[in-house]
């Protein structure tokens, strides 16, 4: 099948929420995460935590050079909160791949690298960019995303760092970076990680993309990698530790109880239709899912019109919520495990969502409850910017008026104080309350943020 897959500051914000109490027992930190074990109980009513960040219940950080993104996150064993992202370093063009640890206040966690902020500087004018985090069983931080090389040309990349903040060098060769081009046949390309799971026998597991450029023409294609825990590819998957083969670009990535591999994300030269890949353990391509390809596809606009997913997870049922827009409108889909629409939840296995009518509504990322209520969040265009949205659902498709207001959604703008926020990750606490990753525009350009929800 052939197609596309594609310093510390406090401003004042402008928030919508509010609401009743939610009892809520979580079995999930991170979206790079699988659930394990009820760790908590709290009442969650959609507002921002007055005890996180100063008062303010958000922590803004910023180069001061350039954009910086805080894209995805989770927790570690002591309840420390680990970022990961991108900051400007001041060089043309040049952006460095960032590791945060906050204490459970907000604050930077100076234990960690000196700073509480761990950067990752490759040729210096290119971009080197963390979108997704995992921790193993020795509480290092597994990193996935990508080291620039040119204009054109990234490398994949995995970095484990140390609890204490530093590259490991029991990994991949001594220097604690693993980098791999040509997964699409061509070295050259440009190639990178979208997500990243620890597996219970320490291997890591990395899903993303690999697009061909030839001038002005880019051909993207879905790759899984398979790591040993010292940072080589696993031969034992697929013959050389990667798959690829299938056109289609990468942005999402989970691993079911068996072992499978599930990838989302788009195909089609303007985003035109959400998909979702599944592969077996052993790397080949699972023919008893959606048609028996192992792919299926969302199209409900037709034609050069968006429609993308952005990020997936699994609900206890191994049911697979993937989250994206259609069109203008933020979109759920919930599969069955064979790859059917589940046609129990909202209508035909489909829920959209518009916040400010008739503009552009995205989810970036989910996450699940114990109870399968499904939290998204990602941005809505309010006409004059992005607003960062937080949607709750109950596990019927239906939003989840106990939440913000009574009306199941909550926004923020104007948090670094230039307005256009939006949300790229989502997880929770070590006590059950949402901490929210992306950026927001100071005025001239994005500082990193995060937000943590009650």
């Amino acid at each position: 099948m052939k197609g596309f897959i594609y310093s510390l500051a406090l401003m004042p914000l402008f928030v919508s929420c509010g609401g009743k109490l939610d009892e809520l027992d979580l079995q999930s930190l991170s979206t790079n995460d699988e659930p394990e074990e009820v760790i908590a109980k709290i009442s969650t009513v959609g507002t921002l935590d007055t005890s996180f960040g100063s008062g303010s219940g958000y922590v803004v950080t910023g180069s001061g050079t350039g954009d910086d993104d805080m894209n995805a996150s989770t927790v570690d064993s002591d309840g420390k909160i680990i970022v990961v992202g991108s900051v400007d370093n001041g060089v043309s063009s040049g952006i460095d791949m960032a590791v945060w640890r906050f204490n459970t206040d907000g604050t930077l966690d100076t234990s960690f690298g000196g700073t509480g902020l761990v950067t990752y500087t490759g040729s210096g004018a290119f971009s080197d960019v963390a979108y997704a985090v995992s921790i193993d069983d020795e509480g290092r931080v597994v990193v996935a995303g990508l080291i620039g090389k040119s204009s054109t040309d990234s490398d994949m990349a995995v970095w484990r760092i140390t609890t204490s903040g530093s590259l490991d060098t029991n990994f991949a060769g001594g220097d604690g970076v693993f980098s791999h081009d040509g997964a699409g046949g061509v070295t050259g390309e440009q190639e990178f990680a979208k997500g990243v799971e620890v597996d219970s026998v320490g291997k890591i597991l990395v899903g993303g993309s690999a697009d061909t450029v030839s001038g002005s023409q880019w051909t993207p294609e879905a790759v899984v990698w398979r790591l040993n825990a010292d940072g080589t590819l696993d031969f034992a998957f697929n013959g050389v530790g990667y798959v690829g083969g299938i056109s289609g670009e990468v942005n999402s990535f989970a691993v079911t109880s068996e072992g499978d591999i599930l990838v989302g994300g788009f195909t089609g030269i303007m985003k035109e239709t959400l998909n979702v890949w599944k592969y077996t353990s052993t790397g080949a391509i699972d023919t008893s899912f959606g048609g028996g390809d192992g792919i299926v596809e969302y199209d409900p606009s037709a034609g050069f019109v968006f429609d993308a997913s952005y990020a997936l997870t699994l609900d206890k049922n191994e049911n697979i919520v993937v989250v994206g827009e259609t069109g203008n409108d933020m979109t759920i889909l919930r599969y069955t495990p064979s790859g059917v629409l589940d046609t129990s939840f909202g209508t035909g296995g489909v829920v959209t969502h518009d916040v400010n009518g008739g503009t552009s509504d995205v989810g970036r990322a989910v996450i699940i409850d114990h109870e399968d209520n499904i939290l998204i969040a990602g941005k809505s265009d309010n006409s004059s910017d992005d607003d960062m949205v937080i949607w709750k659902f109950e596990s019927s498709g239906v939003i989840d008026t106990s939440f913000a207001s009574g009306v199941g959604y909550m926004t923020i703008d104007g948090t670094a104080g230039g307005g256009d926020d939006e949300a790229l990750g989502i997880s929770f606490d070590e006590v059950g309350n949402i901490l929210v990753s992306g950026r927001s525009f100071n005025g001239s350009d994005h500082d990193a943020v995060i937000w943590r929800i009650k």
